[in-house]
C-alpha cells in the first residue's frame, strides 16, 4: 500500500501485515505498528532528501508524482519515467523537449510543472484528462484512516462484528457502527468512481483511435494567450437509473457553462468549475440505446462537444 501526498508522491510503502505489542505482565495488546517497506521525503522538484529515506531490504520502484524510477543510467531515484519523457529530479528538468513546445514559447521546453512543482503536476503529456483518475486516488486515501480506526477498535474491544463478543460500552458500539457506515459509504463511492474511470478511459481511447487529428487538436489546445487548457472528461447518469452500464454507451454530451477569470494585468482566461484553463465535458450514459456514438451535425458527439470547447477557449476574451 502507498501513502501519498496531494501531488501523488509516494511517501510511505506498507504491507498488509502489522506487528503486535503486548503488556509483558498481563499479555494484553497495547498497540500495533505497521510493516513499513520504505519511507522517503522529497525536495520540491522530486529529489529524495538526503538522510530522509529508508528501505527494508527490497527496492520500491515508484516515488515522486507516483512515477517509476529509471535507475539504469544516472543512478537510483535520479530519473523518473513519466511516459512521454524522462525527468531528472536532481536538476528539476526533462531530458528532452516538450512535444507541445510551439504552444508555450514563453516557457523553456525543459522546465517541470511550469517551475511550480508544489501546486502543479505534469502527468504524462496528455491534456485530455480523465476526471476520475485523481478522484479514485482521493477516495482510496479517504478510506485509509477509517480502516485504521476500525482496526484499532477491533484490537481494543475484540470483535466489532458481533455485539455479544464486544467488550466495550453501548455508546462505543454505536460509535463504531457509525464508523462502519461511513466506511461502507466511502467504499461504495470508490467502486463507482473506479467504474467511471474505466469508462472514461475507454471513451478517450476510442476517440483517439477514431479521430486522431481532432483528438490531437483538443489534446494540445491552448487559449488565446498560448497557455495550455485541459479538457476534463466526466460521465453522468451512470448509476442513477442504469447500474449495469458497459463502456461505449455514451449517447449525449455537454460542456459546462462558460466562465472567465481576469488577472491583475487584465488577462482573461477560460475558467471551469475545476479551475482556470480547465474545462469539463460531460458525456451522459444510457444503456437503453446501444449506440455507435450517435452523430450530431455530421460529427461524433465527442468532436461536436470538443468544437464547443475549442471555440470557448479561443474566444474567452469576447
Amino acid at each position: 500500500y502507498e501513502l501519498t501526498n496531494h501531488l501523488g508522491n509516494v511517501m510511505v510503502v506498507l504491507t498488509d501485515r502489522r506487528f503486535m505489542f503486548q503488556n509483558g505482565t498481563s499479555g494484553n495488546v497495547l498497540y500495533y505498528e505497521p510493516d513499513v517497506l520504505a519511507a522517503q521525503d522529497y525536495d520540491p522538484f522530486g529529489m529524495i532528501t538526503f538522510g530522509r529515506s529508508w528501505e527494508a531490504g527490497s527496492e520500491y520502484r515508484y516515488g515522486f508524482n507516483g512515477k517509476e524510477g529509471d535507475d539504469e543510467i544516472v543512478g537510483k531515484d535520479n530519473a523518473l519515467d513519466f511516459g512521454a519523457r524522462v525527468y531528472d529530479s536532481r536538476l528539476g528538468r526533462w531530458y528532452s523537449i516538450d512535444k507541445l513546445t510551439e504552444n508555450y514559447k514563453s516557457t523553456s521546453p525543459y522546465v517541470f510543472a511550469v517551475n511550480n512543482p508544489i501546486s502543479h503536476l505534469d502527468i504524462d503529456g496528455n491534456k485530455v484528462v480523465n476526471f476520475y483518475t485523481d478522484a479514485v486516488q482521493r477516495a482510496q486515501n479517504n478510506l485509509l484512516p477509517i480502516e485504521a480506526e476500525l482496526d484499532n477498535y477491533a484490537c481494543l474491544y475484540g470483535s466489532i462484528e458481533k455485539k455479544k463478543e464486544f467488550s466495550g460500552t453501548k455508546e462505543q458500539w454505536k460509535y463504531i457502527k457509525g464508523i462502519e457506515a461511513e466506511y461502507k459509504s466511502e467504499l461504495r463511492t470508490l467502486n463507482e468512481l473506479k467504474v467511471k474511470e474505466i469508462i472514461v478511459n475507454e471513451i478517450i481511447s476510442e476517440w483517439q483511435e477514431r479521430s486522431p487529428e481532432k483528438f490531437n487538436e483538443f489534446n494540445s489546445a491552448t487559449n488565446h494567450l498560448g497557455e495550455e487548457v485541459d479538457m476534463i472528461i466526466k460521465v453522468e447518469n451512470l448509476f442513477d437509473s442504469q447500474p449495469n452500464v458497459i463502456p461505449n454507451d455514451a449517447i449525449a454530451g455537454y460542456n459546462e457553462t462558460p466562465r472567465v477569470s481576469t488577472d491583475e494585468n487584465g488577462g482573461v482566461r477560460p475558467k471551469g468549475i475545476y479551475g482556470v484553463n480547465k474545462i469539463a465535458i460531460t458525456f451522459e450514459i444510457d444503456e437503453s440505446d446501444r449506440f455507435n456514438f450517435e452523430m450530431k451535425y455530421g460529427q461524433d458527439i465527442e468532436n461536436h462537444e470538443g468544437g464547443h470547447f475549442l471555440y470557448f477557449i479561443k474566444n474567452s476574451e469576447e
